[in-house]
């Protein structure tokens, strides 16, 4: 725990370099700090697995990427002759932060909490099944982060300079191009999940394709939302992407209580285990294309999913 810890802290310390580059629409330097992670980290890794070596020299691997990692982003920095100012606009960093922090540990508890509940109302086989598949469409998912990281300098531009109308097409277009990439591969995955999951990692995985085929679908859904709490965020609302946050949060809760345990409070509920955090995810990523469909039209007119005609055109 300690080790990891560690490691969090050094990463996180690498972010001013990452955000700071990708401030600048200087995405190539952003990403190679972003990439020293696995590079370094991965080998480390198999070579303690392949070794016999005990759990603690994995998380040394960890550290030690970390440590990579703060050393490139800094030398980087430097390399920009970037400086170190006094932090005169702390107020506004303090207030666009605070909703920030929010976001993120309740963004932390929800990505763990479908497992947890699965593992004290099922199995460990069933954990499994259902990391197999959110990890499988995890790849898929650096998709819409990698739009996401692109749009949100771009539109806090396009904000500071009142280009409103610029926001609106960037984002529908976007949208377009994210449809068109994941869309196909989307429509395999739900096609065929039991022989995507076979094939993967064997028989004995088959039963996951029921969890996958249900995933499929809510990961293309938040891929697609992926461009919305950029826009949101450029506009100086973090408060609103906050509340957003939470009501998912929220929502996928409720869904996980209701759907995954077979009894709760000697209440019988529908037992269905990961299949029912699937269907969870599921429900909340509809819910909240929805409200983030309300909010970017109310907060810049942006019309979505094909609703305008510039879109269709």
């Amino acid at each position: 725990v300690i080790l990891f810890l560690i490691f969090h802290v050094l990463f996180d310390i690498s972010n001013i370099a990452m955000y700071t580059f990708s401030a600048k629409t200087e995405t190539v330097k952003s990403q190679i700090v972003t990439l020293m992670n696995p590079l370094v980290r991965v080998p480390l890794v198999i070579i303690a697995c392949l070794g016999g070596m005990s759990a603690i020299y994995v998380a040394y691997a960890y550290v030690i990427a970390a440590l990579a990692v703060v050393i490139v982003a800094f030398l980087l920095l430097r390399r920009e002759r970037i400086g170190w100012k006094r932090p005169t606009l702390f107020k506004s960093y303090i207030k666009f932060a605070l909703p920030i922090t929010v976001i993120t540990v309740t963004t932390a508890i929800s990505v763990n909490l479908d497992k947890l509940l699965i593992g004290i109302f099922g199995t460990a086989t069933h954990v499994a099944y259902y990391t197999v598949g959110t990890t499988f469409l995890s790849l898929f998912a650096i998709v819409g982060s990698a739009v996401a990281a692109l749009m949100f300098p771009s539109f806090s531009k396009m904000h500071s300079e009142g280009n409103i109308e610029g926001i609106r097409n960037t984002t529908m277009q976007a949208e377009r191009y994210i449809s068109m990439v994941c869309l196909p591969f989307t429509m395999v995955i739900f096609l065929f999940p039991t022989e995507i999951s076979t094939i993967l990692l064997g028989e004995s995985f088959a039963p996951a394709g029921e969890s996958l085929r249900i995933l499929a679908i809510s990961t293309f859904l938040t891929i697609l939302n992926s461009i919305f709490p950029s826009q949101i965020l450029a506009s100086n609302r973090p408060d609103l992407f906050a509340k957003i946050v939470m009501v998912n949060f929220i929502t996928n809760t409720v869904f996980l209580f209701i759907l995954v345990p077979s009894q709760l409070f000697n209440v019988d509920l529908p037992g269905m285990s990961y299949v029912g955090a699937a269907l969870a995810a599921l429900i909340s990523a509809i819910i909240i294309s929805g409200i983030y469909r309300i909010v970017v039209k109310r907060l810049t007119g942006t019309q979505t999913a094909s609703v305008s005609y510039t879109h269709l055109r």
